[in-house]
């Protein structure tokens, strides 16, 4: 892949998770929009592979940690809203893996359905 169309992917996915961040502010503390924080890692993790599937991950752990802690949260203490972000985290983590797993297998079933046997 391209450098140019790598780091346009990562712009995109960048810019759509700093602006789920600020719906994410704008919905409130009542609403979680953590569903959405997934989208662009898991397209990231995709399109560009595990490395970057977990740096974005990170990535979006901390703008909702950051959302959560800078502008309220649903939880009625501070080590419930830490463990809710914990769990979150890792079940993010796996999905990412799982993502690159699928990505592995898809791109070794493509390259041996191109080869011709005859």
């Amino acid at each position: 892949m391209h450098a140019f169309r790598r780091w346009g992917i990562t712009f995109v996915n960048l810019g759509a998770l700093i602006a789920i961040a600020g719906i994410d502010v704008w919905a409130g503390q009542q609403v979680s929009l953590w569903v959405l924080y997934v989208l662009p890692v898991l397209a990231t993790t995709w399109r560009l592979g595990l490395g970057p599937g977990v740096l974005f991950s990170f990535f979006a752990i901390g703008l909702s940690f950051a959302v959560g802690c800078l502008f309220g949260h649903p939880f009625a203490g501070l080590s419930f809203f830490v463990i809710a972000s914990l769990s979150r985290s890792v079940i993010l983590l796996l999905l990412v893996w799982l993502v690159s797993r699928l990505r592995e297998k898809e791109v070794v079933r493509v390259h041996v359905g191109r080869i011709n046997f005859d």
